[in-house]
Parts: structure tokens; sequence; C-alpha cells
């Protein structure tokens, strides 16, 4: 089984974005803008940062249809 993680979905989700359409697309699209910037390679999140990551989760999934 092969898997990929993290900033490695993050390459492959580079790659396939330009195929998806919808809300999908535009999730992707999100994820690829902000992900990096709201998680901290250490995973330790200051108050501020848990504040950006939590409103980015919801950004994300009020991407509907």
């Amino acid at each position: 089984t092969y898997a990929i993680y993290s900033r490695q979905a993050l390459d492959l989700l580079e790659q396939v974005v330009e195929f998806l359409r919808g809300y999908k697309k535009q999730r992707s699209q999100l994820a690829l803008d902000k992900y990096i910037e709201v998680t901290p390679r250490n995973g330790k999140y200051s108050d501020e940062m848990k504040s950006r990551r939590e409103q980015f989760g919801e950004n994300f999934f009020d991407i509907t249809t």
C-alpha cells in the first residue's frame, strides 16, 4: 500500500487540481493556498495559530456543491 501525507499530498494535489470540478476544485485551491500558512512544521500551535487553523477548517468545509 502506498500512502502520502501532509506536504507530499499537497504536491500531488497541485498536479491534479486542474482536473477537478466544483467544490472539490475550490477546496483543493484553498488547501493549496492556505494549508502551509496555518500548519506549523513542528505541530505546535500558539493560540493565534490554533485560531487561524480552526478558521481554515471552517472555511474549507463551508465550501459545498
